[in-house]
């Protein structure tokens, strides 16, 4: 009986160290893909900004009509 609890006990534990290194491993990910958006959402391409460096490159289509 008491070999069949210590099996039991074994078992169980390397269940709990494969659970915790996966929840480990999904918590990086998690943290890492979400500091990986916040820096993408700061991002403002050309196209949207005010400046006059980016207007004065880029024709719009009625300028070029004319």
């Amino acid at each position: 009986m008491c070999k069949f609890f210590k099996k039991l006990f074994k078992f169980l534990a390397v269940v709990a160290a494969i659970a915790g290194a996966v929840a480990g491993v999904y918590y990086a990910v998690k943290k890492f893909k979400d500091k990986k958006e916040a820096s993408e959402e700061d991002f403002v391409p050309c196209e949207c900004c005010d400046c006059d460096a980016c207007c004065e490159t880029e024709e719009t289509p009625a300028e070029s009509a004319e």
